[in-house]
C-alpha cells in the first residue's frame, strides 16, 4: 500500500502521500493521513498505520545539538529515539535475531531522509525520496516534471506524481494531500 514522496528546495520542504489503506487483497481509504508535521520535521510513512500512529504521537523528538550535524543527528541520536519508540510500544520485530521497524520519510533542515525497515538512513542526491508500493512510477513522473520545467508548482508536480503512480499501482488511490514547510 501506499506512496508518499517528499521533496526539499532551498526554501521548502514537502511530502505528500496518498489515501489508501490495504492488506494486499482489500483497500479502504483511511481518513487518517499519512504525511504530517512535527516539530520541525515533515514525515509521511508507509508499512504499517500503527507505526504512523507511533511516530505522530508517541514519539518525542530529541533536540539537536549544535556540535552534531545534521546527517550525524539523524544516524545517531534521532534513529535511536525512533528504535525506542518503537521498542516501548511493542512495534519493534525482531526475527533471527535482527531488529526492524517500517519504512518512511522525514524532511528536515531542507533535506529528504528516507528511513527503512533495518533503520538505515538514505539521503537522497537529488533532494527528494518516495517510498511505498508507487514509489518508482512517483520518482518517474516527479523526475519528468522537475526536469521540464513545467510552469507548475511543487504541489501539483507531487500530485501528479501520485496520480501517475495510482494509474499503475493497485495501492495508491487518491485523494492525495501534500504539506509544505518554510525552511528557516
Amino acid at each position: 500500500m501506499t506512496c508518499i514522496i517528499g521533496y526539499a528546495d532551498s526554501k521548502n520542504m514537502y511530502i505528500a502521500g496518498d489515501s489508501c489503506g490495504s492488506n494486499g487483497s482489500y483497500f479502504t481509504i483511511r481518513k487518517d493521513d499519512k504525511i504530517f508535521k512535527k516539530g520541525k520535521m515533515l514525515f509521511g510513512y508507509t508499512t504499517s498505520f500503527r507505526m504512523g500512529q507511533l511516530l505522530q504521537w508517541k514519539l518525542s523528538i530529541p533536540k539537536h545539538q549544535n556540535d552534531i550535524s545534521t546527517v550525524e543527528y539523524m544516524n545517531t541520536v534521532f534513529i535511536d529515539s525512533i528504535i525506542d519508540c518503537f521498542k516501548k510500544n511493542g512495534y519493534a520485530k525482531i526475527d533471527n535475531n535482527v531488529e526492524s521497524g517500517g519504512n518512511f520519510i522525514v524532511c528536515y533542515q531542507g533535506r529528504v531522509f528516507e528511513i527503512h525497515s533495518d533503520y538505515q538512513i538514505a539521503e537522497h542526491s537529488k533532494g527528494y525520496s518516495s517510498c511505498g508500493c508507487g514509489y518508482i512510477a512517483a520518482l518517474a513522473s516527479f523526475e519528468m516534471a522537475m526536469s521540464c520545467n513545467y510552469k507548475k508548482s511543487i504541489e501539483y508536480k507531487l500530485k501528479k506524481a501520485l496520480f501517475i503512480a495510482s494509474s499503475m499501482i493497485p495501492g495508491v488511490t487518491p485523494p492525495f494531500k501534500v504539506l509544505r514547510m518554510k525552511i528557516k
